[in-house]
């Protein structure tokens, strides 16, 4: 392939005449004038990887033999269009936003769904929730949701807490959740307030439902330092 680095119509050609002064008709003549201008500004341009681009305008310059390209040269093995640092070929997340930290696959937590339970992990509070369970919008048990259901003004203190909390109301049933619902604890009868000792229990989250005396509900959430 040739390349003209100047463009038709420069001095030299538009100088020549036919000798008296009188420009020439000659189609011909003029193709020879041009020819002879431009002989030595003729550059062939070299196709290293064979793909149908040249090597002045590919942009990926190594494209393996067989690879289909676009205009700038570039197979789909080649490209990153989210700039992630995951070829297109091996992204399973082709529309990470520009700066969040990706996985082998291309992915960043705010693409994942680890439990599949459609809360995207970077904001999923509840990041084991078992199969089937119904979430709010924080990834956890719908059933647990950190509201107050019955009892209004239900506090749990400290909180967080490292050995042990209180509770602010007579108990009549006292329950300890983890974050994917399973129970934990559950103490019965504690009429005086007593402290609920939770230093067995591992660093996290939890949820404590409380079931008063006069039978009514609460879920708090509590955190174990």
């Amino acid at each position: 392939m040739l390349l003209c680095k100047n463009t038709l119509g420069g001095a030299g050609v538009g100088a020549s005449t036919d000798g008296v002064g009188n420009p020439p008709t000659d189609d011909y003549f003029w193709i020879q004038k041009v020819q002879e201008y431009y002989q030595n500004d003729l550059v062939v341009l070299i196709d290293t990887d064979n793909d149908g681009v040249n090597d002045f305008d590919d942009l990926c310059p190594q494209t393996p033999v067989g690879e289909s390209v676009d205009e700038n040269g570039c197979s789909e093995a080649q490209k990153d269009d989210d700039k992630d640092g995951v070829k297109n070929t091996v992204d399973l997340c082709l529309f990470t936003l520009s700066g969040e930290t990706v996985n082998s696959d291309g992915c960043s937590e705010s693409q994942l769904d680890s439990d599949n339970d459609l809360i995207t992990n970077d904001i999923d509070q509840c990041p084991n929730t078992a199969a089937g369970v119904e979430v709010d919008e924080n990834g956890c048990d719908a059933s647990l949701s950190i509201k107050t259901l019955e009892i209004d003004n239900v506090k749990i203190f400290p909180n967080p807490s490292m050995n042990n909390f209180t509770v602010n109301i007579a108990v009549n049933v006292l329950k300890i959740h983890s974050t994917t619902g399973q129970l934990i604890l559950s103490v019965k009868e504690n009429t005086h307030k007593k402290p609920y000792d939770i230093s067995h229990l591992k660093t996290g989250v939890y949820f404590i439902e409380i079931i008063s005396t006069t039978n009514k509900r609460s879920i708090n959430k509590l955190i174990k330092l």
